[in-house]
This record gives C-alpha cells, sequence and structure tokens, in this order.
C-alpha cells in the first residue's frame, strides 16, 4: 500500500527484520529463513512501483562471513541494497551491491 501512494515520493523500501519479527512473534534464526517471504514480497513490491528494495540489518556486526553470504542472498533476491549498522559492515555492503 505504501507504495501505491508514493506518488514519486519514495525512493526505496527497506526491510526492518527485527521490528517484522517482533510484530509477528517469530524466532529469529541464523539462516533467517523465517523471513524469506516476507523479504521476497518486499522485492517485489519495490520493484513493481520502481523502487529500490533495501535488505535487512545484519545483527551480528562482528561475522563478516556470514554479511557476506547474506548479503550474496539478498542480491540473488532482489535487492539493491543493504542497511549496515558497524563501519565494519561498509566495504562488503558496497562490494556487495555496487553495480559491475
Amino acid at each position: 500500500e505504501t507504495a501505491k501512494c508514493s506518488s514519486g515520493k519514495l525512493d526505496a523500501l527497506v526491510f526492518a527484520s527485527e521490528d517484522y519479527c517482533a510484530d509477528i512473534e517469530a524466532i529469529r534464526t541464523e539462516q533467517a529463513t523465517e523471513l524469506l517471504y516476507a523479504r521476497s514480497q518486499l522485492v517485489i513490491a519495490a520493484k513493481a512501483y520502481g523502487l529500490q528494495a533495501i535488505d535487512m540489518v545484519h545483527i551480528n556486526f562482528k561475522d563478516l562471513d556470514s554479511l557476506e553470504k547474506e548479503c550474496e542472498n539478498g542480491r540473488q533476491l532482489g535487492f539493491t541494497g543493504k542497511q549496515a549498522i558497524h563501519p565494519g559492515q561498509i566495504d562488503i555492503v558496497n562490494e556487495c551491491f555496487t553495480p559491475s
């Protein structure tokens, strides 16, 4: 609905995974399978309205290997960017989401 009502005022939709899990009382897992449907739906809505789709934060900011895997997974789903919560994440996120 938000995407439909944007009238050119939105540039992106951002997936707030932790808020989503809290709202639906989902148990957050490292594999994030509980988020697959919602993440996919966000990408579909964003693309339908010409918006960027920004993926969820990677909470374990010290685990850069899993961040890289999560970035790759986000790209495979169609996300165009990813939120970062720590400066140490920026290079990996940029490397993964910068167009080649």
